[in-house]
Formats: C-alpha cells, sequence, structure tokens
C-alpha cells in the first residue's frame, strides 16, 4: 500500500482483505492452510490491521479513489471513498 501511495495511484480496488473471524473455515481461500494455533489473537491482529489501514486511507484521502472488491470487516470501521 505505501508503495501504491507513493506511485500516487488514483484508484485502488482491493480484494481478499476481509479479516480474521475465530471458528471460520474459511479464513484462507486454501483450506489445507491451519492457522487455528493462532486463533487467540485473531481480535489483536484485526484491531492492528484496521490501524495500519486507516493510517494509510487517511495520507491518500482526497487522492486516491478506495473500493473493497469483497466484503470486509475495514470497510465498515475506515471512512473511505467508495464511489469508483
Amino acid at each position: 500500500l505505501n508503495l501504491l501511495r507513493k506511485l500516487d495511484v488514483k484508484k485502488l480496488a482491493i480484494a481478499g482483505f476481509d479479516g480474521f473471524k475465530q471458528g471460520e473455515e474459511g479464513n484462507y481461500m486454501q483450506g489445507t492452510i491451519d492457522i487455528k494455533r493462532h486463533e487467540a489473537e485473531y481480535d489483536a491482529i484485526n484491531k492492528e490491521l484496521a490501524t495500519m489501514f486507516g493510517k494509510f486511507a487517511k495520507t491518500v484521502e482526497g487522492k486516491c479513489e478506495i473500493k473493497f472488491i469483497t466484503p470486509s470487516m475495514f470497510d465498515k470501521t475506515i471512512n473511505i471513498n467508495r464511489n469508483f
């Protein structure tokens, strides 16, 4: 994301940035990836991702349009321009 900001990208579409959900089998597209050992950390990871993405979104506000192609928990917590 920082590279895209430095390249002065005007429109950004994001897919698969949906966060982690406890008890979900679909946290990864490939079902063979076992990350249940980190399940207790999901809330902290999601909070950190939301903070980092929020900072990025604020730095490109008014300069870059951001759209989530797939549903994302970060879409609801971050005030971004959703118009493409």
